[in-house]
């Protein structure tokens, strides 16, 4: 927002509905922590290299024509003058070598070794003209177009190696000291992935001492899902630039963590690698935060796709499982005017199943929860105490290793359920940032079910009849025209029945429309009972119910007739009502040889419910 760069990392894809290009969905990943390590890492290294690999002496720069343009004050003194400016700008050939001509050889040596030399042994002169032998490693360096500007390399006097080694030593103690106190993970590894050198803050991190350490392997700490992807990675580290970045999961003193490593080899005097230096960082916390934001946008990805509502709950327990233990978790839903408390999902060890509750007269941790308004972590203890306390209710299987762990589904200001984890057998499994963890996720998970339930109400109420849950004539009617097609198509046959309630009116009359619609939920719960799952039945309006039997023919009449007339004979009998439910029904069946249209199969059915209705009347008479 600030105008400030930073890099990233994207991933993408297209969105693409009914083949066409809709638009694109993608991530952005911030990678500046990534690409700070491995600046520092290789900072680091290069300083290493400088202190540790270079002996101390003369720092020299010279431009293409051999002009000194730069040198430490150490230097200086080397050859025997009281400051830089005062060798500055001197030709190296004419005034530093003892024979001018090695200046061509040494040049020739350096183009050989492809611009660079290390420990060339040379014969210079100091001011007063002494003989002055030196070790000199030095490379050539480049302008901005990348040709050849001059040398740069260091100087050292071979009579003073006893000295350099001690100040090289001295130089590795202030590098460790300063390893000692950063907080990054620092190690040194030889080629075949033991420890060579392990910072301070390594071993706290692994709760191990150095010596425990040192000698080993580090590969069976990582874990063993991400060690293949760590040896992957290491191979960068044996071909330029001799660099990897790599995150793996490894087993601390507080249990699996994820680490970033950025690693770079060491190489020897003919290029081939003897060690590798890493430098990790803790980033559990970051790839929480991103696995959590990845289950939150599946949840959200699923709530918004045409999964039902059964199915969005096994996503919300599967997707969870990523970010926390779910082997026993359950989502409950309160209905307020019910005073209830039910489980549309419930996964448990012990109890196969959980019951309705009363939301008002039980306090269970679930309805405490719902009622407070806050999430929960309770153990075995603390349960009995407030079981003693009279605060909450015991319900369920209890151990005395149980950890439970519960928190409110929000919608804005309403409460509209809760949702829980719990363990029988591990009472350390949840602790208090699992708490912040719940709380945050069951807002958006809260989210997700309400907008799963209100497109399901929306969808029944464009697909059913709000009195006698059947299906509405006008989804009715398409679901028959699609099994026509499916029949004409696949050669199979289909039953339709078309049943008229025989004294609606009566009934209406006598004791009311009230009494008239009750009478017509008991006509469409007794069609129900008598229906196979594949089976539907519709409201055509009114006191008419249209039934389609699918893969029926008129033989299985008989049958249907004789399970109706037993059905109607048991309400009857078990009804309290003055009145007697009487219904008429006719039957057509949809033949592939000889297809009929739908409106043309109705009205035989129709007919065909029309001459019972008659010959029950003529009965009468």
């Amino acid at each position: 927002k600030d105008g400030t760069l930073f890099p990233v990392a994207i991933s993408g894809c297209q969105v693409i509905i009914d083949g066409q290009l809709k638009g694109l969905i993608g991530t952005f990943k911030d990678i500046t922590e990534r690409k700070e390590a491995l600046d520092r890492l290789r900072n680091s290294e290069r300083k290493y290299r400088i202190l540790f690999e270079n002996i101390p002496g003369a720092y020299y720069r010279t431009d293409k024509d051999g002009n000194l343009i730069m040198i430490n004050p150490e230097g200086a003194k080397l050859f025997g003058y009281n400051s830089s400016e005062d060798i500055l700008g001197k030709n190296i050939s004419q005034h530093l070598y003892f024979a001018p001509e090695e200046r061509k050889k040494y040049l020739k040596e350096l183009e050989k070794n492809k611009g660079n030399l290390k420990d060339f042994e040379l014969t210079l002169k100091k001011k007063d003209g002494t003989p002055l032998i030196i070790s000199d490693t030095s490379h050539f360096y480049y302008n901005k177009e990348g040709n050849i500007a001059g040398v740069e390399g260091i100087f050292v006097d071979i009579t003073e190696r006893k000295k350099t080694r001690e100040e090289l030593l001295e130089s590795k103690d202030k590098y460790r000291l300063l390893l000692e106190n950063q907080t990054d993970l620092v190690v040194k590894v030889d080629t075949e992935g033991r420890f060579l050198f392990v910072s301070p803050s390594y071993c706290e991190t692994f709760g191990k001492s150095e010596q425990e350490l040192l000698g080993n392997k580090f590969m069976p700490l990582v874990h063993k899902d991400n060690r293949e992807a760590t040896a992957k990675a290491m191979e960068n580290l044996y071909k330029p630039p001799y660099t990897c970045y790599v995150e793996q999961r490894a087993k601390t003193k507080d249990g699996w963590r994820w680490l970033a490593w950025a690693d770079k080899s060491v190489l020897d005097k003919d290029g081939k690698v003897v060690e590798i230096v890493g430098v990790g960082r803790d980033i559990t916390e970051r790839k929480q935060n991103e696995k959590l934001q990845e289950v939150l946008y599946n949840i959200s990805k699923a709530a918004n796709s045409p999964i039902t509502l059964g199915q969005l709950y096994k996503t919300i327990h599967q997707e969870l499982g990523n970010i926390i233990d779910t082997t026993n978790f359950y989502i409950a839903l309160v209905d307020y005017q019910k005073d209830e408390v039910y489980f549309p999902y419930f996964v448990d060890e012990k109890d196969d199943d959980a019951p309705i509750i009363n939301f008002t007269k039980t306090n269970s941790l679930t309805v405490h929860v719902i009622k407070t308004g806050r999430p929960l972590l309770i153990d075995y203890k603390k349960r009995n105490k407030m079981v003693s306390q009279g605060k909450i209710t015991l319900l369920g299987s209890i151990t005395d290793k149980s950890i439970w762990l519960g928190a409110p589904l929000k919608v804005k200001d309403k409460i509209i359920g809760a949702m829980a984890v719990q363990s029988y057998t591990n009472p350390n499994l949840y602790h208090k940032e699992d708490i912040k963890l719940m709380e945050f996720v069951s807002n958006q998970i809260a989210t997700a079910i309400e907008r799963k339930r209100m497109e399901e109400e929306l969808k029944r109420l464009a697909h059913y009849d709000t009195l006698t849950g059947a299906y509405n004539r006008g989804y009715g009617l398409e679901l028959l025209q699609r099994q026509l097609k499916l029949s004409k198509r696949n050669k199979s046959p289909l039953l339709l029945a078309y049943a008229d309630l025989d004294n609606l009116k009566d009934i209406n009359d006598e004791f009311g429309h009230e009494e008239g619609d009750r009478a017509m939920v008991q006509v469409a719960k007794l069609l129900k009972s008598i229906l196979r799952e594949v089976d539907i039945i519709t409201r055509m309006g009114g006191d008419e119910f249209l039934v389609i039997f699918l893969d029926s023919s008129l033989n299985e009449i008989p049958i249907i007739r004789e399970r109706l007339s037993k059905e109607l004979a048991l309400l009857n009998q078990v009804s309290k009502k003055p009145y007697k439910i009487e219904f008429s029904t006719g039957f057509c069946n949809y033949d592939s040889a000889n297809p009929q249209s739908m409106d043309e199969l109705i009205r035989i059915a129709d007919q065909m419910m029309y001459e019972e209705k008659k010959s029950k009347r003529k009965g009468r008479l």
